[in-house]
């Protein structure tokens, strides 16, 4: 999947994922979409942490935002979901062309921003070039 997850990990978000949405498994083209929003979010948690590591016990708050961004981009029918996420100055507009996978995927991360904080490094993530002058 990716150099931050190992497979054990992987395997359980998507188990916990898949307990949640209650069904047995992802179809093919059901894991290719949570692949590459699973990507998203572990990137977006790892510059918000200023990490390079997920930590295990951040795995139950990305199946959280996984399931979050599953109900937003896939509604049950009768389901009220709401037709923007504001958070802070950022609002998408959901249902709309605007309302971009990227966006969306900032806005989730940005409602966990408590759960996220427990495991933020201080100071600025910089990683080594190995160009001095930089």
């Amino acid at each position: 999947m990716n150099d931050y997850l190992t497979p054990e990990m992987y395997q359980a978000i998507q188990e916990t994922y898949c307990l949640r949405l209650k069904i047995e498994s992802l179809s093919e083209e059901e894991k290719l979409n949570f692949d590459d929003l699973l990507e998203e979010v572990i990137y977006r948690v790892l510059d918000y942490c200023n990490r390079e590591d997920i930590p295990a016990r951040l795995t139950k708050t990305i199946v959280r935002m996984m399931y979050d961004l599953n109900n937003y981009m896939n509604p049950k029918k009768g389901t009220n979901v709401p037709k923007t996420v504001k958070v802070g100055d950022t609002t998408v507009e959901l249902g709309s062309a605007a309302a971009s996978s990227s966006k969306l995927v900032d806005a989730i991360v940005l409602n966990y921003v408590i759960d996220l904080n427990r495991f933020r490094k201080p100071g600025l993530f910089i990683k080594e070039t190995g160009d001095k002058n930089a």
